[in-house]
């Protein structure tokens, strides 16, 4: 019997090492498209670890983007840029009181565990359409614009087209008040 499990061991170690599981890239839950945080993965920083995702499908609603008759000033590029979505939120929830306004409805919102969304400026907008378009679970809508907090010239603010050909995708300068179907889908960093 001694015999027997002295040559059992080897088999056994060797069987222990060949099913054990490489760590593959697949295992990784922070990568583009993954549902993480709350939200999809669109953007992931240089440290491989925090990015930003964009709200499900559950939170995307066509809500005015507010403020009709109130220039904020949020044209300069610094207003487009990755990183300025949050701070441009806060500005335009402090500023407009409109109670049924896209960045209200950023700012109030609770999902998944998470409470600190924003709407995305132009560029992180920009950057999610590209990036999440092809994900199905994501279901970005085709051909319609979403909302970003970056206002564009004359007291517009810039939408994105989720166009079906990639170069027909393109910011536009939309009317606030009279632009019934953009629709808004917040975003937030994990």
């Amino acid at each position: 019997m001694k015999k027997y499990s002295l040559l059992l061991l080897p088999i056994l170690a060797m069987l222990a090492l060949g099913c054990k599981k490489d760590k593959t890239e697949t295992d990784n839950p922070i990568q583009i498209g993954k549902f993480y945080a709350g939200g999809y993965i669109f953007h992931i920083y240089s440290d491989g670890q925090h990015g930003m995702v964009l709200a499900p499908p559950s939170v995307e609603r066509d809500i005015p983007w507010g403020c009709s008759n109130t220039v904020l000033g949020l044209t300069s590029p610094q207003y487009a840029v990755f990183g300025s979505g949050a701070g441009n939120t806060y500005f335009i929830s402090q500023i407009c009181q409109d109670g049924n306004s896209a960045a209200k409805f950023c700012a109030d919102l609770a999902v998944n565990g998470f409470d600190d969304w924003f709407l995305p400026s132009i560029d992180e907008l920009d950057s999610a359409l590209a990036k999440l378009r092809e994900n199905p679970a994501a279901d970005l809508k085709i051909d319609l614009f979403y909302w970003s907090s970056t206002e564009g010239p004359n007291g517009g603010v810039y939408s994105y087209s989720n166009s079906s050909l990639p170069a027909q995708r393109r910011k536009v300068n939309t009317n606030k008040a009279t632009s019934p179907g953009v629709l808004l889908r917040p975003v937030r960093i994990f």
